[in-house]
């Protein structure tokens, strides 16, 4: 009997990555055609979490501070509420909460604590106790190792950050290792998985990848692939209408509770600098 097949999505980038305002959308879905199982993505609604988020005017790393994909849980849903944290403009740490569906933003900017640096990595993040609701928070360290990788076939080091790529590895039920580079390219994603075993890729596109120092901004993309099609039919299901800064973080409990995507992601400032709206995005993947 053979051994089963395995497989897993591996995607190496280097990049190359209080007022509410709540809109109900009737939207016509962005529907891929042309493939069997064609995906489409449905902006439910959104939300602006805080209308003053931070940015950084520069930054060695970057400007935007709420959203990167090492901040591994920025906004998490527990029992009917969801909540999401950040820094304000003022420097200050702030946590936000909502009822959900649609309820509106309730913040608090904590008083006593204030960054006072640029450092884009000093990030905040929240964990939720299942059992009594206690919200612990982690904020502003630095101590997280990334690795980075080089595109195979590169010809040596390649420090433009513009040349690199989504790929997707698997390896076959004989042991074969396969290499697909994807259609698109952008920064730091965010991949979740359904049910049926299809693939979703969450990530902001723009036209310069190397967002240190400076962020230039990109639409949020949302791109698919099926279990059906063994994850060869990649593409671009859903393109937002306005450029965020940073990298999006997805509610991952909401996901897997409702199968919502729910993204938290950054406007990009009028100016570097300014404060810019901090989003909540709920899409709705149909198929």
């Amino acid at each position: 009997m053979k051994a089963p097949m395995r497989r897993f999505l591996m995607l190496i980038t280097i990049l190359v990555s209080c007022r509410t305002h709540t809109t109900g959308l009737a939207a016509e879905p962005v529907r891929v055609s042309g493939a069997e199982g064609d995906f489409a993505v449905r902006k439910m609604a959104e939300a602006v979490i805080d209308a003053e988020a931070l940015n950084f005017a520069r930054g060695p790393w970057g400007t935007c501070i709420n959203g990167q994909t090492f901040q591994e849980q920025a906004v998490a849903t527990h029992q009917g509420s969801q909540y999401a944290t950040y820094f304000h403009s003022s420097g200050r740490l702030a946590i936000a909460r909502r009822k959900l569906p649609d309820g509106p933003w309730q913040r608090i900017h904590f008083d006593d604590y204030r960054i006072r640096h640029n450092d884009v990595h000093n990030v905040a993040a929240l964990e939720i106790c299942p059992g009594d609701g206690t919200i612990h928070l982690a904020f502003d360290h630095h101590v997280h190792v990334m690795l980075w990788h080089n595109p195979p076939d590169a010809p040596g080091p390649n420090h433009d950050l513009n040349a690199w790529r989504y790929f997707h590895y698997w390896r076959d039920e004989t042991g074969k290792w396969h290499r697909q580079a994807l259609p698109f390219f952008g920064r730091k994603p965010r991949l979740v998985v359904n049910e049926a075993g299809d693939a979703l890729l969450v990530f902001n596109k723009g036209t310069d990848l190397e967002y240190h120092e400076q962020d230039r901004g990109g639409k949020l993309h949302v791109a698919a692939a099926t279990a059906r099609k063994a994850w060869t039919d990649w593409r671009v299901v859903y393109t937002s209408d306005r450029d965020y800064v940073g990298e999006p973080r997805v509610d991952m409990l909401r996901w897997r509770a409702e199968h919502l995507l729910s993204v938290y992601v950054q406007q990009k400032p009028a100016q570097p600098g300014q404060p810019s709206s901090l989003w909540l995005i709920d899409l709705q993947a149909e198929q």
